[in-house]
């Protein structure tokens, strides 16, 4: 059974499940330097988190010093020295270089500064509600050891949480029709289906900065899209 409290759904058990059995599934980390000539990317939605040293604390712990690290939810106020900093304590010594928009800082990008390289200044970036364009961040780098050129791309798609109970559950008839039929409940904007058809608009916007006739990728094949 499924329960509303406080703009968030739950799931309630109403029927007993039996005997449980322990899972034998744990957490895992991966070192991200186990081959030179091989490049590591890592993404992070971080959740506008402002403890610099708990989320460096992660992202070392499970991934080493990942040559490619994009964040995600970066709250505005967010010190991209600081969190620096403190990931330089926890991976003892190593540094990055990052990628923001003059704008804001919401799909930064952190790179290794002795592994990538921007082959070309050039960024593309922007948000803009009305026409489904996501917050996001791509540059043009370079993958030093093996001199090869790429796109990249970070972009924070819409979520899909604080659907409308009603809607959610068929009661706003009909539904078809009021899939992004939005309001202002518990103090942000609720929409029925959680926002899945705009993330699908969003996209198809990515997709333009790939393959479109103002293309911001250089190679369709040789871009990478995180978030």
């Amino acid at each position: 059974m499924a329960q509303f409290n406080n703009g968030v759904y739950g799931i309630l058990a109403i029927e007993h499940f039996g005997q449980l059995v322990p899972s034998s599934i744990g957490p895992t980390s991966k070192n991200c330097k186990e081959d030179p000539f091989t490049m590591s990317v890592a993404t992070y939605n971080i959740d506008f988190s402002l403890d610099y040293e708990e989320l460096a604390g992660e992202i070392v712990t499970n991934l080493g010093f990942p040559d490619i690290l994009a964040l995600q939810d970066v709250p505005f106020d967010f010190n991209l020295t600081v969190f620096d900093q403190e990931i330089a304590k926890a991976s003892g010594g190593n540094t990055y270089k990052v990628i923001q928009s003059a704008d804001d800082n919401y799909t930064p990008i952190f790179y290794n500064p002795w592994r990538i390289s921007q082959y070309d200044d050039t960024i593309s970036t922007g948000y803009d509600f009305n026409t489904s364009v996501p917050y996001h961040l791509a540059a043009k780098l370079k993958f030093l050891p093996l001199q090869e050129k790429f796109d990249i791309i970070n972009v924070r798609f819409a979520d899909k949480t604080f659907a409308f109970p009603a809607g959610k559950f068929g009661v706003n008839q009909p539904v078809d029709e009021l899939q992004e039929s939005c309001s202002i409940e518990f103090g942000s904007r609720q929409c029925i289906n959680g926002n899945v058809d705009r993330g699908l608009e969003e996209s198809n916007v990515v997709r333009s900065l790939i393959e479109g006739a103002g293309r911001f990728v250089s190679d369709p094949n040789k871009v990478i899209v995180l978030g």
